[in-house]
């Protein structure tokens, strides 16, 4: 075991107690009533607020916190920064789980086959697929995936399917353009990017403006699109893909000409995403996504930085 794996299972083992867990939890309570200002808890406060009868058991697990997850000031108490990621991954459920429920229907329709779309909860995924065809991204197990984003629970509670959706398009979108523009938003780490093309697609990948739709997907890359946006981050390996419009959101060309043709936001927005680009070309730096120009009198183009390289007008 490499050292940095000693300490990360020190880390882990130090939170595996009931009591330790209630005084992350008891110490965050503070945290949010005084609304993100540390304010230290005495010794005797925390021990009746974690209802702690033994003291000589509840000094030794606060002991294992202390310096890594909580600090001791000559005031009491008060937790370090990465006691406060664990209290925050406690309350959004992100540790535990639990919700999840059926496809439910939500007042849109499939821009393939018109369809009924329906939405899902599972695995801390909001997932959107369709009853009649197979979507953008194939079967997904309960119909045609067209999406799949990562919601924490607690986003689940008090929150309809339609608002559910609303919440998670514009938390992926947020994301994938921060991710887009180099910087990874779960850990600051830099970011590769590319335009990950099927050059074996079906119709030809150069051909984008399909008209009708394609309802069943390339037998090559299970898409119906010929692209996707991909980022990976190196620090943390996170990486998510999409429609490449949403990823290139970092760009002002790009912003401009959402705002332009597409200014409503939500589901429908991100979901016009995928036919907004006009076509795909080879360049000799590789492949560039092309896209109409915010004032509507020309084309630019997006290439594997997820920026736009070139403007030419009609």
């Amino acid at each position: 075991m490499s050292g940095e794996t000693a300490a990360q299972a020190a880390a882990f083992g130090a939170l595996s107690d009931e009591t330790r867990v209630s005084i992350l939890r008891e110490l965050y309570t503070v945290v949010r009533a005084e609304r993100g200002r540390e304010t230290a808890v005495s010794y005797s406060d925390l021990q009746r607020a974690v209802g702690a009868e033994d003291s000589g058991r509840f000094n030794y697990h606060l002991e294992q916190l202390v310096g890594r997850f909580v600090e001791r000031t000559d005031e009491g108490y008060e937790l370090r920064e990465a006691g406060r990621a664990v209290a925050r991954l406690l309350h959004r459920g992100t540790l535990t789980g639990g919700a999840e429920f059926e496809p439910r229907p939500i007042e849109t329709t499939c821009r393939l086959c018109g369809g009924p779309l329906r939405v899902a909860y599972d695995d801390q995924h909001l997932v959107v697929t369709c009853e009649n065809c197979s979507g953008v991204f194939g079967d997904g197990g309960a119909g045609g995936l067209h999406a799949a984003m990562d919601v924490p629970p607690s986003a689940v509670e008090a929150r309809d399917a339609a608002a559910l959706l609303a919440v998670a398009v514009r938390r992926f979108e947020h994301r994938a353009a921060m991710s887009g523009g180099g910087t990874c938003p779960e850990c600051c780490g830099r970011v590769r990017t590319e335009l990950q093309v099927c050059a074996a697609h079906d119709p030809a990948p150069e051909t984008w403006d399909y008209e009708p739709r394609p309802t069943e997907p390339c037998a090559a890359c299970g898409r119906v699109v010929p692209v996707v946006a991909v980022t990976t981050c190196e620090s943390c390996d996170r990486w998510r893909f999409g429609p490449p419009v949403v990823a290139a959101a970092d760009d002002q060309t790009v912003r401009r000409l959402l705002a332009e043709r597409l200014p409503a936001g939500g589901w429908e927005r991100f979901a016009a995403t995928r036919w907004l680009p006009t076509g795909l070309r080879r360049s000799e730096d590789g492949w560039l996504v092309e896209l109409p120009s915010p004032d509507g009198d020309g084309t630019v183009a997006v290439d594997d930085t997820l920026s736009v390289v070139e403007e030419s007008a009609d």
